[in-house]
């Protein structure tokens, strides 16, 4: 029995299809009304993670949300296992009757979810329509499960530590390292894709290509890292420009950066440009030996098109 439900638990790497698995397989087994995984936030508070129930009356859905979070583990005495029989034998406390009725449950049996010494949670069986005289080897089997779903929920978290990493990586790769806007592979990548959609959906797509005026005359003057700071600022004032999720502001190279406005007319690619020089204008970062002005000031192209299949963005 262990065996077989251990067998399709590590069947997946993914927290979710584990615990469903788990709980699922569990209940049929048992034939009992409802098993559940209580997972601790801050202990004795926690929530419901995973359900199955024999009927729909029975699922923690109808328990209010205060209710759920309460759990049913006496935190004071962490004991192997929590055993009732009976909701109404002699041996459950009046606090107790309370909190298990107010779950439907005749009987219940709760063993402790441990991460090492910490407890993550509880593995809960429930007998909602009648009294359950637990036998040893229940009590046995969901201690052996709870070892078992330990090492598994430990294994899955961390395939999610090393799946969020990656998707950092991932994100880095695709970032300046210095203004922490897309790069120039980011830009590349995320002109094709949508080049690509809109030339299916027949929709326009703007470019703005922005060049900072006199910049290696600034470096020369105020040095690199003031460069560097200036492209910093420059770069935080574009992104102002960029609300909606699929515009994308990007390191074209150098002191060169893009704007790339999907499904965006000429006219509101204009608009975009004036925001651009208007942001710009507000930073009145100094430039004495500017070809424009007295203050750093920036050239942008524009370009609105609507893309089509046989061309490409890419000259």
């Amino acid at each position: 029995m262990i065996a077989a439900i251990t067998r399709h638990m590590v069947q997946s790497l993914a927290l979710e299809d584990i615990l469903d698995t788990t709980v699922t397989e569990l209940q049929q087994l048992l034939t009992c009304d409802r098993v559940l995984i209580f997972r601790f936030t801050t202990p004795p508070q926690g929530e419901i993670i995973a359900e199955s129930v024999s009927m729909s009356q029975y699922s923690s859905a109808n328990l209010s949300a205060q209710l759920k979070q309460r759990g049913l583990w006496p935190m004071t005495e962490l004991a192997d296992y929590a055993m009732v029989n009976d909701l109404h034998s002699s041996a459950v406390l009046p606090a107790q009757i309370e909190l298990l009725a107010e779950w439907q449950i005749r009987a219940s049996l709760m063993v402790p979810i441990l991460q090492g010494e910490s407890l993550w949670g509880l593995l809960m069986v429930h007998h909602c329509s009648a009294p359950h005289l637990w036998q040893q080897w229940e009590v046995d089997l969901l201690k052996q499960l709870t070892n078992q779903l330990a090492i598994a929920i430990q294994q899955a978290q961390l395939y999610e530590q090393l799946q969020a990493a990656n998707q950092e990586l991932q994100r880095l790769a695709l970032l300046d390292g210095l203004t922490h806007v897309g790069n120039r592979r980011c830009f590349d990548d995320h002109l094709q894709q949508e080049w690509n959609r809109l030339a299916r959906d027949r929709l326009p797509l703007s470019l703005i290509l922005c060049d900072v005026d006199g910049f290696k005359r600034f470096n020369d003057l105020y040095g690199h890292l003031a460069g560097d700071q200036c492209l910093v600022q420059i770069a935080q004032s574009l992104l102002r420009t960029s609300r909606r999720p699929a515009d994308l502001v990007a390191r074209y190279g150098g002191e060169e950066f893009a704007i790339v406005l999907p499904n965006t007319l000429q006219s509101g690619a204009i608009s975009v440009a004036s925001a651009v020089q208007t942001y710009i204008r507000e930073l009145r970062i100094p430039h004495s030996d500017s070809p424009t002005g007295q203050w750093v000031t920036v050239s942008l192209g524009l370009a609105t098109t609507i893309p089509h299949h046989e061309a490409s963005p890419k000259p």
